[in-house]
């Protein structure tokens, strides 16, 4: 019985320690690749009792893949985190430098033999290897480096595994892919605004250091953001909403050229910029009833972030009962049955997904925000 409890005990203390290490990446990671991974469960045409085992597979897998960049990262990075982030376990005293060390090693072989049972290897080497081109070459602390290449094949990493875990990967599947990682890359010199000090006391060479926190903001609003719609156009994903897309591109803009707000008003830009476009990545594009929910999602992210506050009184468009009289009628009379998210809509249960959907926000806002 002792043992038992003890084995227990064991257990629990490592399941908080791997949250402790990553849980303010699960927003950016383990959370939109398993919305990605809806549409590839849509498309296999197999019940959810049996895709069940490929979801734990998956979390497992995730999980393993942003454990092992974070420990390393912070293995690498204590000197980083003593300045922008003490409360982590490594700069708090919580894990001794030693012990990180033997769970990196062992999240790896782990994470390894889970990747080759299902058939991702080739997706958990890239990401192993710019984990490693991130936390242990000098070219991974430029901005060049950190965003432009280690993003890229990282976020391709995440996503191709998501849907190859849960169904065969197809040429849509690798173009949505490609898109959100090429999107990213660009997207990423914003997360680099709210951590200038630690960055130069790690002696990184971010966008804000090498030009400047004013006129790193210039450039990401002036030539970033138009190529962020570039990427999303030739991916064929703007198409699906141009306007909300543009529009949630210029709100983003419009925070980013708020110099002097503060790093967690900068970390608040990020977060909402990047789970614009994961959100959105739900269901499959190509389905008639996707708009709808696009939509759905789209007003929703930016409430949740506070954009009429941000904003300033609101704005016309974005109050909630204007925005339904506006967007019913562009709702598809053809709606497929086997779409869960239309179901739901069209059996009158709009209100039930829209009171769902804010708890799930609520819950990853409370993650995000209130734990740091």
């Amino acid at each position: 019985m002792d043992a038992l409890k003890t084995a227990i005990n064991l257990s629990l203390r490592e399941l908080d320690i791997c949250f402790e290490f990553s849980w303010m990446d699960w927003s950016t990671t383990i959370i939109p690749s398993l919305i990605f991974s809806i549409g590839a469960s849509r498309s296999s045409g197999s019940s959810p009792a049996s895709l069940a085992p490929r979801y734990i597979l998956l979390i497992f897998w995730n999980t393993s893949f942003i454990y092992f960049f974070n420990l390393l990262n912070q293995i690498t990075g204590i000197v980083e985190d003593r300045v922008d982030k003490p409360h982590r376990p490594l700069p708090s005293g919580k894990v001794t430098l030693a012990g990180a060390k033997k769970r990196c090693m062992v999240v790896l072989l782990v994470w390894l033999l889970a990747s080759i049972h299902s058939s991702v290897v080739p997706e958990m080497l890239c990401w192993t290897v710019t984990t490693g081109f991130l936390c242990l070459t000098a070219a991974g602390n430029h901005w060049f480096g950190k965003n432009t290449i280690g993003m890229t094949t990282g976020t391709w990493s995440l996503y191709s595994a998501s849907w190859k875990i849960i169904a065969e990967d197809t040429e849509q599947s690798m173009r949505y892919a490609w898109t959100i990682a090429i999107w990213f890359a660009v997207a990423a010199h914003i997360q680099d605004l709210r951590d200038i000090a630690g960055d130069s006391a790690n002696g990184r060479r971010t966008l804000p250091i090498v030009f400047g926190d004013r006129c790193s903001r210039w450039l990401i609003t002036l030539i970033a953001m138009p190529l962020q719609i570039l990427t999303l156009w030739l991916g064929r994903i703007a198409q699906i909403a141009p306007l909300l897309i543009g529009a949630a591109h210029a709100i983003i803009a419009w925070r980013v050229m708020q110099v002097g707000r503060g790093s967690k008003y900068d970390h608040k830009t990020y977060m909402v910029s990047y789970d614009r476009i994961v959100d959105w990545m739900t269901t499959d594009l190509d389905d008639s009833s996707t708009d709808l929910y696009l939509y759905i999602l789209s007003f929703h992210r930016l409430r949740q972030f506070g954009t009429d506050r941000v904003i300033g009184g609101g704005m016309p468009f974005l109050h909630e009962r204007f925005f339904w009289r506006w967007k019913m009628p562009m709702i598809p009379e053809t709606v497929p049955h086997h779409d869960v998210f239309s179901s739901a809509i069209f059996s009158f249960n709009l209100p039930l997904l829209i009171r769902c959907y804010r708890v799930t926000c609520a819950c990853r806002y409370f993650l995000q925000y209130t734990l740091q």
